[in-house]
Order: structure tokens, then C-alpha cells, then sequence
């Protein structure tokens, strides 16, 4: 059994960077070696071989994991929020609407949508907690968010189309 933690060890730790089976193969190994280890082996150097290289196998699987697959996360959990606000600009401009085709000459503000316009529950900030903005400047009401950095620099409107 230190034999076999060993080699699993080994192999592990070389395949570590291939994200299941490097941390499988390490993770064998450890429990191989700490099961030798509780039998009493006699081959105790193979023993702690066997565990120290399960262990680094799993700890460099872990770390290189997260490294290269952290930022793919990251990017998809960004673009998760941006969609979600571009829906939550979308609802309330539904609202808007409706406001507008029974006030036409009054642009509303969130807190007029509450009555019976919006659900209330949906929110009415967007995912980093930011108020949407109702602007009636244009030809039509134009709702959006300011984005994640808070200023209106890429502000994040309703497409229809997008989602």
C-alpha cells in the first residue's frame, strides 16, 4: 500500500495541472498513505512519501485550478449582473411605459412606479446596488443602469434583443 501511495503520488502530482483527474489520482494517494500509515507499514519512507505527494498533488491541483479557471468564473458571474440588469432596465421600463400612457406629460420617478406600476419586491436598484435611472429627456423615456463602477461611465440599457 506505500508502494502504490507513492506512485499515485507521483502520478498525481505530474498531472496535477488536468483539473479532476491530478487532484483523484493525489487524493488516492493521500488516503492510501494514511491508511499505510495506520497499518504500521514498515516501508515508512515510502509512507510519507506517499502522503506528502498526495497532499502537494491536491494543493498544486487546487492552486492551478484557481488560477486558470478563476477569471473564466469571474468574467461569467460579471456578465451574469450586466444581463441581469439589462432585464431589471427592461421591466422598469415596461413600468415607465405604462406611467406615461396614463400621465403623459410627467416623466416618473422610482418612487412613482412603486403604486401599482412595479413590484416593489423586483427592486428597484440594480446589481451593484445602484438606483436605475429614468431619463425623459430623449424622443422616449430611457431607462438604465450606471454600471458596476457607479459613475454612468458605461451605462447599461434595455435591449430588448440581448438576452
Amino acid at each position: 500500500m506505500a508502494l502504490a501511495a507513492l506512485i499515485l503520488g507521483i502520478i498525481g502530482l505530474v498531472l496535477s495541472w488536468v483539473p479532476v483527474l491530478g487532484a483523484l489520482l493525489s487524493l488516492i494517494a493521500l488516503l492510501l498513505g494514511v491508511q499505510a500509515r495506520a497499518k504500521k507499514d514498515p516501508r515508512k519512507g515510502f509512507v510519507q512519501a506517499g502522503i506528502i505527494t498526495g497532499a502537494v498533488g491536491i494543493g498544486v491541483g487546487v492552486l492551478l485550478t484557481v488560477l486558470l479557471a478563476g477569471p473564466v468564473v469571474l468574467g461569467r458571474f460579471g456578465e451574469a449582473r450586466e444581463k441581469d440588469a439589462r432585464i431589471g432596465a427592461c421591466t422598469i421600463n415596461s413600468a415607465v411605459q405604462l406611467y406615461m400612457a396614463e400621465h403623459p406629460r410627467k416623466c416618473p420617478s422610482l418612487e412613482d412606479l412603486k403604486d401599482g406600476y412595479l413590484d416593489a419586491a423586483r427592486g428597484m436598484r440594480d446589481p451593484w446596488d445602484q438606483d436605475y435611472v429614468i431619463d425623459c429627456t430623449g424622443q422616449g423615456p430611457d431607462v438604465y443602469s450606471v454600471g458596476p463602477d457607479g459613475q454612468g461611465g458605461e451605462p447599461i440599457h434595455c435591449e430588448k434583443n440581448s438576452f
